[in-house]
């Protein structure tokens, strides 16, 4: 069954499907939106109204993993941890953690796939990235240009809040330190 949006002319189109973009919306009412598959390097994993696809990460972000798909159209890069490791979890969601030597079985393959993710997946899995998984959850279908942004906002916000808060207060005790004087000068006239 085909998904539709309703596109800024006020037209039901359907939606790309996986491993494709929009390039502009439907001229004719229930029909497909103007779409082109992702180039190499990207891809877009779901049905989707994207102005783009996602760039695939280019290569595992800890050491002790490896590659076990590479970037399709459809999915990012999948990695898992190296033989001789597993991953250990260090959040109750289990999207925070890391590939540690299995010291019980050095020679242990049996670590599960995991998908470091730029697109709303419907789950992360074992991922050293959790940074990633978190937003993911938090914000679907973001690229990682978009994510570097969201933390530099979550950052930058509660800084600046900070200092306007600080200043503020500061305005505020002058003020009202220097008020009585300015008082006092207005009953002599």
């Amino acid at each position: 069954m085909a998904s539709f949006y309703v596109s800024t002319g006020g037209l039901m189109c359907i939606l790309c499907g996986p491993g494709a973009y929009k390039v502009s919306d439907c001229v004719i009412n229930m029909t497909s939106a103007n779409c082109e598959k992702c180039p190499k390097g990207t891809f877009q994993s779901t049905d989707n109204q994207a102005a783009y696809c996602a760039p695939c990460l280019g290569s595992c972000v800890d050491r002790y993993q490896v590659v076990s798909t590479p970037c399709t159209s459809t999915s990012n890069l999948k990695c898992r941890c190296k033989d001789g490791y597993y991953f250990k979890s260090l959040s109750a969601d289990g999207l925070e953690g890391h590939c540690l030597q299995d010291e019980s079985k050095p020679q242990s393959s049996s670590a599960k796939d995991f998908q470091i993710t730029k697109s709303n997946v419907s789950r992360c899995g074992n991922s050293s990235t959790s940074i990633l998984c978190k937003l993911n959850r938090k914000f679907p279908n973001v690229t990682e240009a978009e994510h570097t942004w969201e933390r530099t906002v979550l950052v930058a916000v509660p800084v600046f809040s900070l200092v306007t808060s600080i200043l503020g207060f500061m305005f505020l005790i002058l003020y009202y330190t220097r008020k009585p004087n300015v008082i006092h000068r207005a009953l002599k006239r």
